[in-house]
Protein backbone atom coordinates (compact mmCIF):
# COMPACT_ATOMS: atom_id res chain seq x y z
CA UNK A 1 0.00 0.00 0.00
CA UNK A 2 0.79 3.38 -0.93
CA UNK A 3 1.09 6.12 2.18
CA UNK A 4 0.63 9.66 2.03
CA UNK A 5 0.92 11.56 5.37
CA UNK A 6 -1.46 15.04 6.09
CA UNK A 7 -0.03 16.99 9.19
CA UNK A 8 -2.31 20.46 9.85
CA UNK A 9 -4.58 21.29 12.09
CA UNK A 10 -7.19 18.68 13.73
CA UNK A 11 -10.66 20.89 12.46
CA UNK A 12 -8.76 21.45 8.69
CA UNK A 13 -7.69 17.79 8.44
CA UNK A 14 -11.84 16.98 9.22
CA UNK A 15 -12.51 19.22 6.37
CA UNK A 16 -9.95 18.26 4.38
CA UNK A 17 -11.42 14.60 4.55
CA UNK A 18 -15.31 15.46 4.28
CA UNK A 19 -14.66 16.51 0.68
CA UNK A 20 -13.32 13.31 -0.53
CA UNK A 21 -14.40 10.54 1.63
CA UNK A 22 -17.50 9.08 1.48
CA UNK A 23 -20.08 10.99 3.85
CA UNK A 24 -22.34 8.36 4.02
CA UNK A 25 -19.82 6.04 5.58
CA UNK A 26 -17.75 5.92 8.50
CA UNK A 27 -15.91 9.28 8.46
CA UNK A 28 -12.41 9.63 9.12
CA UNK A 29 -12.70 12.38 10.92
CA UNK A 30 -15.12 10.97 13.41
CA UNK A 31 -14.07 11.02 17.29
CA UNK A 32 -16.40 7.66 17.21
CA UNK A 33 -18.84 5.64 14.79
CA UNK A 34 -21.73 7.40 14.15
CA UNK A 35 -24.69 4.75 13.50
CA UNK A 36 -26.28 3.94 16.44
CA UNK A 37 -26.52 0.18 15.61
CA UNK A 38 -22.75 -0.11 16.50
CA UNK A 39 -23.65 0.80 20.08
CA UNK A 40 -25.08 -2.67 20.05
CA UNK A 41 -21.90 -4.32 18.99
CA UNK A 42 -19.16 -2.71 20.66
CA UNK A 43 -18.83 0.25 23.50
CA UNK A 44 -18.21 3.54 21.77
CA UNK A 45 -15.42 3.81 23.71
CA UNK A 46 -13.58 1.48 21.93
CA UNK A 47 -15.01 2.76 18.37
CA UNK A 48 -12.51 5.97 18.39
CA UNK A 49 -10.83 7.13 14.90
CA UNK A 50 -9.09 10.30 15.68
CA UNK A 51 -7.58 9.08 18.63
CA UNK A 52 -5.44 6.51 16.60
CA UNK A 53 -7.13 3.15 17.92
CA UNK A 54 -8.79 2.15 14.80
CA UNK A 55 -7.97 1.80 11.24
CA UNK A 56 -11.21 3.57 9.11
CA UNK A 57 -12.15 1.98 6.14
CA UNK A 58 -13.67 4.41 3.73
CA UNK A 59 -13.95 5.34 -0.25
CA UNK A 60 -11.82 8.11 -2.12
CA UNK A 61 -13.66 10.71 -4.36
CA UNK A 62 -11.81 13.15 -6.25
CA UNK A 63 -12.34 16.77 -4.58
CA UNK A 64 -16.33 17.47 -3.66
CA UNK A 65 -17.57 15.52 -6.57
CA UNK A 66 -19.13 12.85 -4.73
CA UNK A 67 -21.00 10.16 -5.51
CA UNK A 68 -19.04 10.53 -8.92
CA UNK A 69 -15.15 10.44 -9.91
CA UNK A 70 -14.52 7.31 -7.48
CA UNK A 71 -10.92 6.79 -7.32
CA UNK A 72 -10.01 3.75 -4.73
CA UNK A 73 -10.97 2.03 -1.39
CA UNK A 74 -8.62 3.63 1.28
CA UNK A 75 -7.52 2.78 5.08
CA UNK A 76 -6.90 6.55 6.96
CA UNK A 77 -5.15 6.39 10.34
CA UNK A 78 -4.37 8.78 12.79
CA UNK A 79 -1.27 8.92 14.37
CA UNK A 80 -2.04 8.74 18.48
CA UNK A 81 -0.97 11.54 20.69
CA UNK A 82 1.91 11.63 22.73
CA UNK A 83 1.89 11.24 26.18
CA UNK A 84 1.88 14.73 27.68
CA UNK A 85 5.49 14.87 29.68
CA UNK A 86 7.34 17.73 32.27
CA UNK A 87 9.14 19.84 30.44
CA UNK A 88 12.65 20.65 32.11
CA UNK A 89 12.51 23.29 34.07
CA UNK A 90 14.61 26.37 32.79
CA UNK A 91 15.70 29.54 34.13
CA UNK A 92 13.81 32.52 32.80
CA UNK A 93 14.54 36.58 33.51
CA UNK A 94 11.59 35.86 35.70
CA UNK A 95 13.05 32.97 37.52
CA UNK A 96 12.27 28.65 37.24
CA UNK A 97 9.68 28.00 34.67
CA UNK A 98 8.45 24.52 34.89
CA UNK A 99 5.53 23.30 32.49
CA UNK A 100 3.28 20.56 31.46
CA UNK A 101 4.15 19.92 27.69
CA UNK A 102 1.58 18.35 25.45
CA UNK A 103 3.32 17.43 22.35
CA UNK A 104 1.29 18.50 19.06
CA UNK A 105 -0.64 21.16 20.41
CA UNK A 106 0.12 24.91 19.42
CA UNK A 107 -0.90 27.82 19.73
CA UNK A 108 -2.29 27.65 16.00
CA UNK A 109 -4.23 24.77 17.17
CA UNK A 110 -4.47 20.81 17.43
CA UNK A 111 -2.08 19.95 15.33
CA UNK A 112 -2.30 16.33 13.90
CA UNK A 113 -1.14 13.83 11.72
CA UNK A 114 -3.22 11.07 9.39
CA UNK A 115 -1.62 8.55 7.60
CA UNK A 116 -3.88 7.63 4.30
CA UNK A 117 -2.85 4.19 2.37
CA UNK A 118 -4.39 3.51 -0.58
CA UNK A 119 -3.25 0.70 -3.61
CA UNK A 120 0.10 1.79 -5.62
CA UNK A 121 -2.05 2.09 -9.01
CA UNK A 122 -4.42 4.55 -7.60
CA UNK A 123 -1.57 6.68 -5.92
CA UNK A 124 -1.16 9.58 -8.37
CA UNK A 125 -5.10 10.14 -8.55
CA UNK A 126 -5.39 10.03 -4.83
CA UNK A 127 -2.38 12.50 -4.25
CA UNK A 128 -4.14 14.89 -6.51
CA UNK A 129 -7.70 14.41 -4.88
CA UNK A 130 -5.84 15.64 -1.54
CA UNK A 131 -3.90 18.15 -2.93
CA UNK A 132 -7.10 19.72 -4.27
CA UNK A 133 -9.16 19.35 -0.97
CA UNK A 134 -6.65 20.89 0.77
CA UNK A 135 -5.86 23.53 -1.60
CA UNK A 136 -10.32 24.07 -1.48
CA UNK A 137 -9.67 24.27 2.47
CA UNK A 138 -7.15 26.43 2.82
CA UNK A 139 -8.69 29.22 0.36
CA UNK A 140 -11.86 28.84 2.46
CA UNK A 141 -9.94 29.51 5.64
CA UNK A 142 -7.98 32.82 3.84
CA UNK A 143 -11.53 34.06 3.15
CA UNK A 144 -12.61 33.34 6.60
CA UNK A 145 -9.68 35.10 7.64
CA UNK A 146 -7.20 32.58 8.92
CA UNK A 147 -4.64 32.97 5.65
CA UNK A 148 -2.05 31.72 8.13
CA UNK A 149 -2.96 28.10 8.33
CA UNK A 150 -1.17 25.22 7.12
CA UNK A 151 -1.60 21.46 6.10
CA UNK A 152 1.47 19.36 5.11
CA UNK A 153 1.77 16.74 2.57
CA UNK A 154 4.26 13.80 2.68
CA UNK A 155 4.68 11.51 0.04
CA UNK A 156 5.32 8.47 2.24
CA UNK A 157 6.12 5.11 -0.06
CA UNK A 158 9.21 3.03 1.06
CA UNK A 159 9.05 4.61 3.90
CA UNK A 160 6.84 2.10 5.49
CA UNK A 161 6.75 -2.01 6.25
CA UNK A 162 3.33 -2.48 6.84
CA UNK A 163 2.19 -5.68 8.21
CA UNK A 164 -1.84 -6.72 9.08
CA UNK A 165 -2.40 -8.93 11.96
CA UNK A 166 -6.01 -10.51 12.35
CA UNK A 167 -7.23 -12.96 14.68
CA UNK A 168 -7.43 -13.16 18.36
CA UNK A 169 -4.01 -13.66 19.26
CA UNK A 170 -2.60 -10.42 17.31
CA UNK A 171 -2.39 -8.10 20.58
CA UNK A 172 -0.24 -11.10 21.86
CA UNK A 173 2.16 -11.16 19.10
CA UNK A 174 2.73 -7.23 19.21
CA UNK A 175 3.14 -7.74 22.73
CA UNK A 176 5.93 -10.59 22.23
CA UNK A 177 7.25 -8.25 19.68
CA UNK A 178 7.70 -5.31 20.57
CA UNK A 179 9.72 -4.26 23.99
CA UNK A 180 8.45 -0.25 25.09
CA UNK A 181 10.94 1.67 26.80
CA UNK A 182 10.67 4.84 28.85
CA UNK A 183 10.69 7.76 27.24
CA UNK A 184 11.00 11.47 29.37
CA UNK A 185 9.05 10.57 32.84
CA UNK A 186 6.20 8.78 30.98
CA UNK A 187 6.17 4.92 31.58
CA UNK A 188 5.42 4.31 28.58
CA UNK A 189 5.59 0.63 28.44
CA UNK A 190 3.44 0.62 31.42
CA UNK A 191 0.86 2.88 29.53
CA UNK A 192 1.24 0.31 26.25
CA UNK A 193 1.26 -2.85 27.71
CA UNK A 194 -2.46 -1.56 29.51
CA UNK A 195 -3.26 -0.23 25.88
CA UNK A 196 -2.87 -3.53 24.17
CA UNK A 197 -4.37 -5.97 27.33
CA UNK A 198 -7.68 -3.84 26.99
CA UNK A 199 -7.57 -4.38 23.49
CA UNK A 200 -7.28 -7.69 23.47
CA UNK A 201 -9.98 -7.81 25.89
CA UNK A 202 -12.09 -5.87 23.80
CA UNK A 203 -11.24 -7.93 20.25
CA UNK A 204 -12.55 -11.42 22.06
Amino acid sequence: MATIELKGELEILKQVFGRICNPNGFSPAAARYAFFYLWLVSPPNHCRYTNGSRICQTELFENATYPLDFIAPVQVLWKAHELPYKSKSHSTDAGIASKDVEPGSLAGGDVRVAWLRVHPAAYEKASQALTDAITSTLENEKQSGRPSVEVEIADLRGQFSCFDLTGPKSSQVIWGALTPVKQNTVDTKKHVSTSLLTSAATDK
